[in-house]
């Protein structure tokens, strides 16, 4: 229980540290997370294909 909260508390500091450093450039911002929707969505194409 005690590993799985630091796990977790670690990834808020990483998510809050992410936002900060890219909320100077909300354009850039939008756009990585443009590239990552697309990138998944390729991904699970990919699986799909590979099931198939």
């Amino acid at each position: 229980m005690k590993k799985k909260e630091i796990v977790f508390v670690s990834r808020i500091i990483h998510a809050f540290v992410f936002v900060k450093i890219v909320s100077k450039d909300i354009i850039i911002t939008r756009n990585i997370h443009a590239y990552v929707y697309f990138y998944l969505l390729f991904l699970k194409k990919k699986e799909r294909i590979d099931t198939l």
